[in-house]
């Protein structure tokens, strides 16, 4: 069986949480994410078709991990776009949107790092080895470089992962192009040592502190779009954000976004190793507190994320629970991962994908009244 076209049920819709079946259904709101490794294209082509057949998921898109590494830094467009186009060839006649989700500024130890400015700790000036500097030159070609021939594949859409960001486990980047170029503006000359015992205080310096350190990233993922754009301008840009980075996130996610789309966030709320349903109001109220925290302009993603990808980490009733829960609090997508990142044999995910399937009428209802409901015009319930 055939996949199900969408592009003429749709009407101009633009969010992926809101595609519609053949027989005017909604489909489950879930945007499923995977790794991409080769000789699995022909496996992973025919659980996506099933999935979508099903209208257990609105969209696919699959991990890049393009920080760089090595000097010069490796080549990893190739390999990653070899595998892309073998998907999007198995996928042609199913119509089902293919994005990827790109990492870019940092990530997990490589062998060897690439030798660009790294983000700088203002309490030890110690630089950590995979995280870079997006005031960097030399970054910023790569990055230039990067996303320009990623466009090249025509994805659907691009998300762009959470590695972007300079306060969840940074605490702002104290480096010298950073510091100087704050003291030049401000007329000031503060070391980094100073600069930092000042921004610990919270006062005025430390919110112009703040907002540099926004612009800059803001300045970064323009760069980005500029280089999407250079290929094509309309393929729609979403960002997903950390917790501590929420207030940067809306301005992100606007500086990304394509004309005419709207700004996506995907909420930092996932249920890491959590498999107690005693965790879900914590996790409840991280949700709902960053919602808050974003403009009604901003669409927002919930992380329904299983990491590492198997039941030993989150069971399958409460990845469904939190998700569920999400989407009633005004979440309109989620970023869903339900294949193992290390070993995505569909055996490890065969749980989850059950209990998808027990839960497709409530998963196609919730979409329904979420996408339409009037309640919904709002990015969640007033509980009170």
């Amino acid at each position: 069986m055939g996949c199900i076209p969408i592009s003429s049920l749709t009407n101009g819709i633009k969010s992926l949480a809101a595609s519609v079946m053949a027989n005017g259904e909604f489909r489950a709101p879930f945007i499923d994410v995977r790794s991409i490794l080769p000789g699995l294209e022909e496996t992973f082509a025919h659980d996506i078709r099933r999935l979508y057949d099903e209208g257990l998921i609105s969209a696919v898109m699959f991990l890049t991990m393009q920080t760089p590494e090595g000097n010069p830094p490796v080549d990893k467009f190739t390999p990653f776009a070899e595998s892309f186009r073998k998907l999007q060839e198995l996928l042609r006649d199913c119509d089902i949107p293919i994005g990827i989700n790109a990492h870019i500024m940092g990530g997990w130890q490589p062998s060897v790092s690439a030798n660009f400015t790294r983000i700088t700790r203002g309490d030890s000036g110690k630089t950590p080895t995979y995280n870079f500097c997006p005031l960097g030159s030399e970054f910023q070609e790569y990055t230039e470089k990067i996303f320009t021939q990623l466009a090249t594949l025509s994805p659907s859409f691009f998300l762009i992962d959470d590695d972007v960001r300079l306060i969840t486990e940074h605490y702002y980047c104290y480096c010298e192009k950073h510091i100087s170029l704050f003291n030049s503006r401000h007329g000031l000359s503060y070391t980094r040592e100073a600069l930092k015992a000042e921004v610990d205080t919270f006062g005025e310096l430390a919110q112009a502190w703040d907002n540099w350190q926004r612009e800059s990233l803001v300045s970064y993922v323009t760069l980005i779009r500029r280089s999407i754009d250079s290929v094509s301008s309309g393929i729609p840009c979403y960002f997903c954000t950390c917790g501590f980075d929420i207030s940067m996130a809306a301005d992100i996610a606007r500086a990304l976004a394509a004309p005419q789309q709207t700004p996506v966030v995907r909420l930092s709320d996932a249920v890491y190793l959590n498999d107690s349903l005693r965790s879900l109001p914590r996790t409840n109220l991280i949700t709902a507190t960053q919602l808050a925290a974003l403009p009604s302009d901003i669409e927002v993603w919930t992380e329904g994320d299983t990491f590492p990808q198997n039941r030993r980490s989150t069971s399958a009733q409460m990845i469904h629970a939190h998700n569920s829960l999400s989407l009633l609090l005004g979440c309109k997508a989620v970023k869903s991962w339900v294949t193992e990142l290390a070993d995505p044999s569909m055996a490890n995910g065969k749980a989850y994908r059950n209990k998808m399937r027990a839960n497709r009428g409530f998963y196609l209802e919730l979409s329904r009244f979420t996408q339409t409901s009037p309640k919904y015009k709002e990015k969640y319930f007033n509980l009170m």
